[in-house]
Formats: structure tokens, sequence, C-alpha cells
């Protein structure tokens, strides 16, 4: 059987209507977050009813991120700016196996890129977007410029009701700089992780 993406899960749930989940995947492409961090934010659903269907669906583990302290072997193998753009956090190394939290266990792509870079295998525990969010605060310790991945935390009531492109409200314009920030982000974190770069060649980035 082929495995569902996580809109999918959510609509064969009944959290979700298909409509819902294509206006959330319009907008989640142009903020550039993980579609649960996005339907999170835009308040379609509770990090609970998240997290829940997901474990429930997948029988993924769930794990609290504030109840534990993410190991620094763990940590080393994933750069700052690749766990910020995707939204995961390395939190435990067993043997050849590499323990990451994220909000959405079904993006084989992200598990793919850590393999081929880190040379372990990996293995995804749920957390809500709001754990990882504070998790990744502690775990990369940051310099005074916040990445755009921060400035995202300010998003609220987007989805299918957000307005379009012409509404020039500043708010809207902050998301799409924010946006944009984050799929930059996104790209030197690859970059970073299939060794083309180094964390040393963005010192705004740099943990």
């Amino acid at each position: 059987m082929p495995k569902l993406m996580l809109g999918e899960l959510l609509v064969g749930a009944g959290l979700v209507t298909e409509a819902e989940v294509l206006s959330a995947l319009r907008g989640q492409r142009a903020s550039g977050l993980p579609l649960g961090h996005y339907l999170v934010r835009s308040g379609i659903l509770s990090e609970d009813q998240l997290v829940r269907v997901l474990s429930q669906q997948l029988a993924v583990p769930v794990v609290d991120l504030d109840a534990l302290v993410p190991h620094e072997d763990a940590i080393q193998k994933i750069p700052a700016a690749a766990a910020r753009a995707n939204a995961i956090v390395p939190f435990r190394l067993e043997g050849r196996v590499l323990m990451v939290a994220t909000a959405d266990p079904t993006r084989d792509e992200v598990a793919d890129e850590i393999r081929v870079a880190s040379h372990l295998d990996v293995k995804f525990a749920l957390a809500t977007p709001s754990a990882i969010d504070r998790a990744l605060e502690r775990a990369y310790v940051r310099n005074q410029r916040p990445p755009g991945a921060e400035r995202q935390l300010d998003i609220k009531g987007g989805g299918a009701s957000a307005g379009p492109m012409g509404a020039q409200s500043p708010r809207t314009l902050e998301q799409h700089i924010a946006g944009l920030e984050l799929l930059v982000a996104r790209l030197i974190g690859v970059l970073i992780m299939h060794d083309l770069a180094s964390e040393e060649d963005f010192p705004e980035l740099k943990s």
C-alpha cells in the first residue's frame, strides 16, 4: 500500500476537508513552513489533533521535547540551518540510528537527506510544532539576528481565509518576506547537509 501524505491522513480522519488541505498547501508553499506547522498556525486544527492522528495512523511514537534535553552528539549530526529550515530536532543517537522529532513524519525526502548527509539511519518521533520551536531555541544557541523561521511564529489566521497577494497590509508583506527568508534557509541547509557548503560560509545563520 502506498504511503499516505499528511493531507490525506487528516482528511481520512475527518479533521480537515480536501478544500482546506488544498488551500493550506498553497499557503504552505508561500510561507515555507511544513504543512503540519502551517495547518496549526492557521487555526485549521490543533496541535493535539495533529499529533494524535499521526501517531495513531502511522504508529509513530510521541516525544515530549519539553521534558528532555537533546543529546549533543545527536545535535551535531544536523546543522542548525537545516534543522530550522525543516523544523526538526535531532534528540538522541541510538547506535547507528538518529532519533529526530518532527510534526510531519510523512516527509520521506527529509529523512533521506539526513541519511545521506549523516550516514545514519533515521527514525522519526512526533512532537507538536510549538515544542519543536522551543527545542530548536534550546538546542541551537542563537545569535542576535533571529532567523526567518522564528519570525514565522507570527503567522496567524492564514490558510483558507488568507487574502489575495494584492492585499497590501504590513502583516501580509512581512509574512512573504519571512517566507522567502525561510526558503533561503532551507536551501542553505540542504547545501550544508550534502557537504556543498559549511556554516562558516553563512555566518548570519551560524549557531
